[in-house]
């Protein structure tokens, strides 16, 4: 299987691409890593010493239909992961998310459809499609985002449903992801609690902490993108979600991991939206997650600081 995986160089892309190197390099051909530089972050094409599978790297942008095009040459998967996520964008520079999540989606929706290889595609959206609701979320719920990411991610759906059969189509919608990974995302709040935690013993919790969401750890969200390119698993969308928790269960976790840690709280009358997620999600019916507790996770989180 040849693979090309857009936004390789991105949070998720830098875990998932040694991941699968290591624990599918029988199965695996060559992965072509996609991505524009659009984040100054390099760490996936250092560190980790590939050497089992054959990793290009195409410097290209998603909105380039030719680079593209080319990259696509005898690629059978493509797992789509290129999109603009940080919460500035959102509010600020709307224009670059719609055209990242948005038109260049499309524009890979067409360069797929163009080419004569491509026999699966797996696009990684966001549980952020569907707003929010007092109720715990499954794929039935119909998509009502609220957010302009939300709402362009939807709307990468969209085009990536539109690409014709047999290429097989898989929308995983994942929860917030946590985790170590070479091209660290600080501002998602379980790995910006665990950097506060170990550097400064002290976190900043926004609102009462009553607020509740879905949770993956960044090994077990690649553990589900391996099983669907290599296992017998219906075309559909899938949620993708281990833990719903508040956040003042999450700090619960962690002041057993720092028990000197302060809690600082901001707008404290803030009222946040909640967004679970039925777990085990249909995804689990076909998939067994390595086992493996929330805390556990954390502990092995913080071995990952340099001092």
């Amino acid at each position: 299987m040849k693979i090309l995986i857009s936004g390789g160089c991105g949070y998720i892309g830098s875990f998932l691409i040694p991941y699968l190197a290591r624990e599918a390099k029988d199965k695996i051909s060559e992965i072509v890593l996609y991505d524009n530089l659009s984040l100054n972050d390099y760490s996936v094409l250092y560190q980790h010493q590939i050497k089992d599978i054959p990793v290009k790297f195409v410097k290209a942008d998603i909105l380039d239909r030719r680079s593209l095009l080319k990259a696509l040459e005898g690629v059978d998967t493509v797992i789509h992961l290129a999109a603009k996520i940080t919460q500035p964008y959102t509010d600020v520079q709307l224009n670059q998310f719609d055209q990242v999540n948005n038109w260049g989606t499309a524009n890979l929706a067409d360069a797929i459809e163009a080419s004569p290889d491509v026999k699966k595609v797996i696009y990684l959206s966001s549980i952020t499609v569907y707003g929010t609701s007092d109720k715990d979320i499954d794929e039935t719920k119909k998509p009502e985002p609220i957010t302009y990411y939300g709402l362009s991610k939807l709307k990468g759906e969209k085009h990536i449903s539109r690409i014709p059969s047999p290429v097989k189509k898989y929308l995983m919608r994942s929860s917030n992801v946590y985790g170590y990974a070479p091209a660290m995302r600080i501002d998602s709040v379980i790995n910006r609690f665990m950097f506060e935690g170990h550097f400064f013993d002290q976190v900043t919790k926004v609102s009462n902490g009553l607020q509740s969401r879905a949770f993956i750890h960044i090994e077990k969200l690649a553990h589900y993108i391996k099983a669907v390119l290599f296992e017998d698993i219906p075309e559909g969308t899938y949620n993708i979600a281990e833990h719903n928790m508040s956040i003042n269960e999450i700090l619960d976790h962690f002041h057993e991991i720092f028990p000197e840690m302060d809690v600082i709280t901001v707008d404290q009358d803030a009222k946040l939206d909640r967004v679970n997620m039925v777990i085990p999600t249909k995804l689990d019916k076909y998939v067994t997650l390595p086992k493996k507790d929330f805390l556990t996770e954390l502990k092995e989180f913080k071995t990952a600081f340099s001092f």
